[in-house]
């Protein structure tokens, strides 16, 4: 999975591009497990500890580069664009 999703990632925010990973499926399908894997066993991270520790691997080497990260409570977008305020002015 991380060869496959996590390094195109890392190389696309090494170019300048913003980058994001969403997880969606029912309840118990292993979103959180996948994102974030048991951190008591190494050889089970999850995608997030990986591109993190490869994407600050990149960064160590490369030169001139600034960083921000933004990490969004989880269901932030969900309730925003539920809320019945937004777009009205409130």
């Amino acid at each position: 999975m991380f060869n496959v999703v996590g390094l195109p990632i890392v190389e696309s925010c090494m170019m300048g591009y913003n980058a994001s990973i969403f997880a969606y499926g029912m309840t118990g399908a292993g979103k959180t497990f996948t994102m974030l894997g048991s951190m008591s066993a190494p050889e089970q991270r999850g995608l997030a500890p990986r591109i993190f520790e490869a994407l600050f691997q990149r960064i160590a080497e490369a030169e001139d580069i600034a960083v921000r990260c933004c990490p969004l409570p989880h269901n932030a977008f969900i309730r925003c664009c539920m809320d019945s305020q937004v777009g009205r002015g409130g």
